[in-house]
């Protein structure tokens, strides 16, 4: 027999979940933080330029024709390869054009989810069998820097 559970975060949205062997007394529920995940779009290093450049280039030690592909498959493979390099690189002729546009895409990303009003929503990090361990999962989700508020709340039973 199923072990039924469910909480109700804060903005009234049920939460379940089905144990057969398992009874669970607390989740830790989050929000996104969309002051961190800005952060994290505006700091973004992205260091596969090198790789992309250097296959667009066609210097890099990737492309070299192996003995189980055919003439016609390593070329198809090579076109393919230098294709999906030159759509990442996007146009980007230097390292820094290349970071500033990942670092754009990143940023329009959040704010779209911002528009979508993705930070808005709880998610459960986890459900616990005992306080402790629920104010452990706690402890350890704020540390993290990217929930915007971390709870634990009762779970109840169906």
């Amino acid at each position: 027999m199923a072990n039924k559970h469910f909480i109700i975060d804060p903005a009234g949205v049920t939460h379940t979940r089905n144990s057969t062997s398992r009874t669970y007394s607390h989740a830790v529920i989050a929000r996104r933080s969309y002051d961190s995940a800005l952060a994290s779009a505006e700091a973004r290093r992205d260091p596969n330029y090198d790789y992309y450049r250097a296959i667009a280039d066609g210097t890099s030690r990737h492309l070299v024709a192996y003995s189980y592909r055919t003439a016609e498959q390593h070329a198809a493979r090579l076109k393919a390869v230098v294709a999906t390099a030159l759509a990442h690189l996007d146009g980007a002729d230097s390292r820094e054009a290349y970071v500033a546009a990942k670092r754009a895409e990143a940023v329009a990303r959040v704010e779209a989810d911002e528009a979508a009003g993705e930070f808005d929503g709880w998610a459960v990090l986890g459900w616990a069998g005992r306080p402790d361990l629920a104010d452990k999962l706690a402890a350890s989700s704020r540390n993290r820097g990217c929930w915007a508020d971390v709870t634990v709340v009762e779970a109840q039973r169906k």
